[in-house]
């Protein structure tokens, strides 16, 4: 798997997501598992790591997937098709595919979630500011590469 970036959003509010990409793949460099972060609907980051068929945990449910990663699991599917846009990565010659994913999102409580910071509601956007923390690409691509390194070790 190659690294790549998409950059598609431009509904947010200003702020430094702004010069983000909102989409990332690369591998891990720890164990080689495919890695991913998206931005979801709200603004938030999401961080997947994806398993082949091989891996204990492929087809399970993320509740049923015991690791500590921010705000806990949230997700757990399979590739949906939209290598561009979606949860799907770009498989390299020889790389397995389909994977299933698992992930988690950066939109709990205490998170800033950028979709939320339009000045038309200026007590949300203070919330947000003066409570919150921006999850930004390099603190959810160290919480999914930890991730990585959970879930490669439950493999052994």
């Amino acid at each position: 798997m190659e690294r790549l970036q998409w950059k598609w959003r431009d509904d947010l509010p200003e702020g430094p997501w702004n010069d983000e990409p909102d989409k990332v793949q690369w591998p891990d460099p720890r164990t080689g598992l495919a890695c991913m972060i998206r931005r979801g609907p709200l603004g938030v980051w999401c961080g997947y790591v994806g398993v082949d068929e091989t891996h204990p945990w492929f087809g399970k449910d993320y509740e049923d997937v015991p690791v500590d990663v921010h705000g806990g699991l949230t997700f757990a599917a399979p590739c949906d098709g939209d290598e561009e846009h979606g949860l799907c990565h770009v498989p390299g010659p020889g790389e397995p595919d389909p994977l299933y994913w698992f992930g988690f999102d950066c939109g709990h409580a205490w998170d800033v979630h950028p979709r939320f910071l339009d000045p038309a509601y200026p007590d949300i956007v203070r919330m947000e500011t003066e409570f919150g923390t921006y999850r930004d690409v390099a603190y959810v691509t160290a919480e999914t590469e930890n991730l990585a390194l959970q879930i490669a070790n439950a493999a052994g």
